[in-house]
C-alpha cells in the first residue's frame, strides 16, 4: 500500500463530526477560509484546512484522472502589484516530471504591468537543464534619486526631496543553459537581451527625470541612459550548492560567481561587464526550525573600452529584496556590497498531516553602493533593520510580512518569495 493510499484509508476511517462540532467549529473555518484559498491559489499543498473534505476535490478539479496533467492558478492582490495571476501548467506525456510551464500576468491600480512565459526543463541530456523566460514589464513612476553612494541632498541647497520618477518599459528575455557535473556543483551559461524605453514618469513627483538644467543631476549628460537602450547579455557562472531545499533553506551552502558582458545593439553607447558574487549560509541553532542566515551579495561593473553603463543597468541598493527599511532603487551606483542576517524560529505548526508552518523572523541589512569598490570600502553603510513572518510549506513558500526601520523611513513590506 502506498503511503497516498494508506492516508486516504486513514482519512475514511476518522469518525463524522456531529451537528454541535460542526455548528462550533464553523465560526473558526469561516475565519480561516481566506487562508485556505491563497494557500491553493499559489499552487502549494493545503495545509491549513480539512483535507478529507475539500481538498481531494480541488485536486480532482485540477488532476486529469490519470494524473498526467496538473494546472496550478495563482492569484494575489497588493496595493503596489495590484491584480496578479498565474497559471503553472506540467503534463508528464509530454514533458518530464518536474518540468514546468509558467505563464504570469500582473496590473496594478497604478498601471504598472509585469507579463512573462517561463518554461523550466530538468535532465534534458544527463544532467543538463534549461530555464528560458520571455517576459514584457512596465513601472509607470520608478523612483530615482540620482547616482552615487549618499545620495540625499543631491543639488547641495538643503532639498531633501531631489528625487524624481521615471517611466521604465522593459522587452526582452533570459537563457540559462546549466550541467550539474556533481551533486552539488554546476556550471551555467547565461544569455540575456533586454530592450529599455525610458519616458517622463507619470507619478506625482514635482521634478522630471528629463531636465533641461544642465546643473540638474536628473539631464541627460549626468544620467546616461535616459534615452534608453537595447542591451545584449552573454556570461557564465559557477555554482556550490549544499542547501537542504532551494525555496527555505535550514542547513548547507550556496556559493555562486558570475561575469556577464553586456554590448549594445542598437549603437555602441553602452558597454561594459558585470561580476557577481553571492554566498549564503544556513545553520540550525540549538533545535530544528531556529535558524540563523546570512547572505552576502557583491557586484562590480567595469565599463568596456570607453562606454558608458546606464544607469538601470548600475548597481542599485533598496527595496524587499535587499535592503528593507529603504526605497526600491534609492542607492545606484557602479559597484555595491550587502550583508542580510536573519535569524528564524518557528511559532506554529500545523502538524504531521498538516505540513504547513509559520516563523518569525529578525533581520539586519548592511549595505552600500560604490563608485570604486576598492576606495572607502568599509565606510558609510547603510542600515536596517527589523522583523516579520513567514508563512511556507514543506514543499513551497507563502508569504512574508515584514517590518523594516531605517535612518530615513519605516516600511511595511508583503511579498509571495522568500528573502534569500
Amino acid at each position: 500500500m502506498s503511503d497516498e493510499d494508506g492516508l486516504r484509508l486513514r482519512r475514511q476511517q476518522m469518525p463524522k463530526k456531529n451537528t454541535v462540532q460542526r455548528i462550533v467549529a464553523w465560526p473558526y473555518t469561516v475565519v480561516r477560509l481566506p487562508f485556505l484559498v491563497t494557500g491553493r491559489a499559489m499552487g502549494y499543498t493545503v495545509t491549513f484546512i480539512d483535507d478529507t473534505q475539500l481538498f481531494p476535490r480541488v485536486k480532482d478539479f485540477l488532476t486529469s484522472d490519470d494524473g498526467l496533467v496538473s494546472l496550478y492558478p495563482t492569484a494575489s492582490f497588493g496595493g503596489r502589484s495590484g491584480l496578479t495571476g498565474e497559471l503553472t501548467f506540467s503534463d508528464r506525456k509530454f514533458l518530464k516530471q518536474g518540468n514546468r510551464l509558467g505563464l504570469h500576468t500582473s496590473y496594478s491600480v497604478e498601471a504598472h504591468q509585469n507579463h512573462y512565459a517561463r518554461y523550466q526543463a530538468y535532465d534534458l541530456i544527463g544532467s543538463l537543464y534549461l530555464d528560458i523566460r520571455g517576459r514584457y514589464n512596465v513601472n509607470t513612476n520608478e523612483d530615482f534619486f540620482g547616482i552615487g553612494p549618499d545620495i540625499s541632498d543631491v543639488k547641495g541647497d538643503g532639498d531633501q526631496e531631489d528625487e524624481t520618477n521615471f517611466r521604465h518599459e522593459q522587452l526582452g528575455g533570459d537563457l540559462t543553459i546549466g550541467i550539474r557535473w556533481r551533486k552539488f556543483f554546476g556550471t551555467e551559461v547565461l544569455i540575456n537581451f533586454t530592450d529599455h524605453t525610458i519616458k517622463e514618469g507619470e507619478g506625482t513627483r514635482s521634478k522630471s527625470t528629463l531636465s533641461p538644467d544642465p546643473k540638474s543631476p536628473f539631464n541627460r549628460e549626468n544620467t546616461p541612459g535616459l534615452e534608453g537602450a537595447a542591451l545584449i547579455g552573454v556570461g557564465g557562472r559557477i555554482v556550490f550548492d549544499t542547501r537542504d531545499n532551494d525555496f527555505y533553506p535550514s542547513k548547507g551552502l550556496l556559493a555562486a560567481v558570475s561575469a556577464t558582458v553586456f554590448d549594445q545593439t542598437d549603437d555602441s553607447k553602452y558597454g561594459f561587464t558585470r561580476y557577481n558574487l553571492e554566498l549564503s549560509h544556513y545553520l540550525t541553532l540549538f533545535r530544528r526550525g531556529r535558524i540563523f542566515a546570512v547572505r552576502l551579495l557583491g557586484e562590480i561593473n567595469t565599463r568596456t573600452s570607453d562606454n558608458e553603463t546606464p544607469f538601470f543597468e548600475r548597481a542599485s541598493l533598496g527595496g524587499t529584496g535587499d535592503l528593507r527599511g529603504y526605497n526600491t532603487g534609492r542607492f545606484r551606483d557602479k559597484d555595491l556590497i550587502l550583508l542580510n542576517l536573519e535569524y528564524r524560529y518557528p511559532i506554529w505548526d500545523a502538524g504531521v498531516d498538516q505540513i504547513g508552518a509559520m516563523d518569525a523572523v529578525l533581520f539586519v541589512d548592511i549595505g552600500r553602493v560604490f563608485d570604486d569598490l576598492m576606495e572607502d570600502t568599509f565606510k558609510n553603510y547603510k542600515i536596517s533593520y527589523g522583523g516579520g513572518i513567514r508563512a511556507r510549506t514543506t514543499t513551497g513558500f507563502l508569504l512574508r510580512a515584514e517590518f523594516a526601520h531605517s535612518d530615513e523611513e519605516n516600511k511595511v513590506l508583503f511579498r509571495f518569495e522568500p528573502m534569500f
